[in-house]
């Protein structure tokens, strides 16, 4: 079984008093540190259901790879950026991060999404609803379940390359390049299939991608960089890998009617303050990492399941327990931040301890080149070299995004 580094200490602690115990509970299950008969009985089970998991899979795959499944294309350039495994790895930030880096080489970027976990079939979810706020209207998002059918409607709308989110296991949309994105603070999903692990699929998987992006490389140490480019090795993956941070980009304070005020440092506004953290993502004890990274005292944390649609009730309950474990802010992610935002535009009181979201931004570290080379190829060759795009900042062309007129006015 494949190691993970260890988790923040912090993070597991803090998250461990969240009134929302479920996903940190499985994941010390599936980990293996929750110890006992009853325990390894549970494991057992899963393990079972994980054999079941990967026959319908396997099957499923085989229809593509014998040809019985048909692939569609889309008539233009697609880029997919997925993962192996379930749980946030990064890949909103690279989706935009590619997105910017296309667009500012004068292609009509389209981002198509499934929109998981909307309120609505076709609506945003709150990924979407942050990449359109990054990237307001130089991005076209489309928001579609049936992949094939929104690529065509992106190619309508005059999309000259389209991003495929999430795109590594849904191979009926062809695609020209295909990435994989692993989480450096979790790499390899415990080494299991769900619902044993968090593979969504064997690490052999990794022979369809082209490109490898390993993110949060910033948050782990190099000993644990270099395990994971061994695994990679080892699994006979020999594409190119590249290195990805996640950088923090500002912070917002959350006024009344969800207003968004100026930007802030986040080393200036975080640093030695107690705050408790406030999260539904995929990965929340990355999201707390950053946040002692930041010289933050992490007093309490609370998380819900990844894509929950918080109610007033969620807001203002982790307010008073904030308050009472002594925090001054409870700090939020953007992905939580849109929702949030707009239950105070529906007329939640503003809460206290003051509410502010931490936004934050990729940056390559390492290998941005090889997977560039992939793309270019694939656009043929109007990826213009970095050092010809004059005035961009660090982290990959990534521009702070200004609150939009909405957000300020509520």
């Amino acid at each position: 079984m494949t190691a993970e580094p260890a988790t923040s200490t912090a993070a597991e602690n803090h998250l461990a008093a969240s009134p929302s115990r479920v996903q940190t509970g499985f994941l010390e299950l599936i980990s293996g540190a929750r110890r006992g008969p009853l325990a390894a009985g549970v494991r057992g089970l899963l393990a079972a259901s994980s054999v079941v998991y990967r026959v319908a899979q396997r099957l499923h795959f085989a229809g593509y790879d014998l040809g019985i499944r048909g692939v569609h294309s889309a008539g233009i350039p697609v880029v997919s950026v997925g993962n192996l495994t379930v749980g946030g790895t990064g890949k909103t930030p690279l989706v935009e991060l590619l997105a910017r880096r296309l667009s500012e080489a004068g292609l009509t970027v389209a981002i198509l999404s499934r929109g998981y976990g909307a309120a609505a079939e076709g609506a945003d979810n709150d990924e979407v609803a942050v990449l359109r706020e990054n990237l307001g209207d130089r991005v076209l998002q489309v928001v579609d379940a049936d992949r094939v059918a929104g690529a065509a409607r992106a190619r309508s709308q005059g999309a000259e390359v389209a991003i495929l989110d999430d795109g590594f296991q849904h191979r009926r949309l062809a695609r020209d390049v295909d990435l994989v994105v692993i989480d450096a603070t979790r790499p390899f999903g415990f080494g299991r299939l769900l619902p044993r692990g968090l593979l969504r699929e064997p690490l052999s998987g990794l022979t369809r991608a082209s490109g490898v992006v390993i993110s949060r490389a910033d948050q782990v140490s190099e000993d644990a960089r270099d395990a994971i480019l061994k695994t990679l090795e080892a699994r006979g993956f020999g594409g190119p890998v590249s290195m990805l941070g996640m950088l923090p980009r500002a912070v917002y304070r959350v006024g009344p009617l969800g207003r968004l005020g100026a930007p802030e440092s986040a080393q200036q506004a975080l640093a030695g303050r107690s705050v408790a953290a406030l999260s539904a993502v995929g990965n929340p004890h990355a999201f707390v990492q950053m946040l002692d990274g930041l010289g933050a005292r992490v007093v309490h944390g609370e998380t819900f399941r990844d894509h929950h649609r918080y109610r007033g009730e969620d807001l203002q309950s982790a307010a008073r327990r904030a308050e009472a474990a002594g925090a001054e802010l409870i700090v939020t992610t953007q992905k939580d931040g849109v929702k949030l935002r707009g239950l105070l535009r529906d007329g939640l009181p503003a809460v206290a301890p003051a509410l502010v979201e931490l936004w934050i931004e990729a940056s390559w570290q390492a290998g941005q080149g090889a997977i560039e080379t992939l793309i270019n190829d694939c656009v043929g060759g109007k990826l213009a070299p970095r050092d010809t795009l004059a005035g961009q900042p660090p982290g990959g062309g990534a521009v702070e995004a200004e609150p939009t007129d909405a957000d300020r006015s509520g």
